[in-house]
């Protein structure tokens, strides 16, 4: 059975794409046409279907907006370490710096999660190349500028509850060869994630 959406409520629809992914409009609404007016649906098609790489101006255009491989292979490169496959917690740090935000802030956990990474504190060179490029970014201006709408991913509801999950297995990461996170390190992801959402948190 389809579900009926209000003309009114697709436009609402619309601009939760657009501000999550920073897609057109027009590609927004066939995403969104496609998965019966879903948002969540919709995002994941964007996301981990590349359908953002494939469709939007970012990458179709040719202009300021295009993915360039090569920009984007420098921005990791400023931070790697001497492996030169992953950033580690020393160029993490300088990533924060420049980015100019907390490493505690919950964004870099929205970011963590739109990149897909394996472990806490660090990128991978290819988790963070082809994370960037599903986000739709090849820089570190461009990065921030998509800060905003990465914070607004973690106030949607359908969004909230795969980063909620995702949050705990990135945790887990930190603590190798245990099935369960250690009650300290739960509190401070509960804190993290459930901010502003549950009143009693800082009481734990």
């Amino acid at each position: 059975r389809r579900t009926m959406v209000s003309s009114r409520e697709q436009k609402e629809r619309v601009k939760q794409v657009v501000s999550f992914t920073a897609c057109s409009e027009s590609v927004a609404k066939e995403l969104l046409a496609a998965f019966e007016w879903n948002v969540e649906m919709a995002l994941d098609a964007f996301y981990d279907g590349g359908y953002g790489v494939a469709s939007s101006p970012r990458a179709t255009g040719g202009g300021a907006g295009a993915i360039d491989r090569a920009r984007l292979a420098s921005f990791f490169d400023a931070y790697k370490d001497a492996s030169g496959e992953k950033i580690d917690v020393y160029g993490m740090q300088r990533f924060c710096d420049d980015l100019e935000v907390d490493p505690s802030d919950m964004v870099m956990l929205v970011l963590a999660w739109r990149l897909d990474a394996s472990a806490m504190a660090e990128f991978q060179r290819d988790e963070f190349q082809e994370g960037m490029v599903r986000i739709g970014v090849d820089s570190l201006d461009a990065l921030k500028r998509r800060l905003p709408s990465l914070r607004e991913e973690a106030s949607d509801a359908a969004s909230f509850r795969s980063l909620y999950a995702y949050a705990f297995e990135y945790a887990r990461s930190s603590e190798p060869g245990q099935k369960s996170l250690a009650l300290e390190t739960a509190i401070e992801m509960w804190r993290l994630v459930l901010a502003g959402r549950f009143e009693l948190i800082d009481l734990w």
